[in-house]
């Protein structure tokens, strides 16, 4: 009987495109935030959709 052997997977190399568009600010204190810039309507919905859930809750607290 022959010994049987698994297939060994092929690694795949790492792809290595462009980094995403971001914006990095400098806030008070000195630390920065960087923020990444959305490329898709799915993405800037998404934050449209989060922007208005905070602004929800915003309104909620003060009243």
């Amino acid at each position: 009987m022959q010994p049987t052997t698994q297939p060994q997977a092929a690694t795949a190399p790492a792809q290595t495109g462009a980094p995403p568009p971001t914006v990095t600010t400098v806030g008070p204190g000195g630390t920065t935030q960087t923020l990444t810039i959305p490329k898709t309507s799915a993405e800037v919905e998404a934050l449209l959709v989060q922007r208005q859930e905070l602004a929800e809750q915003l309104n909620s607290v003060s009243a």
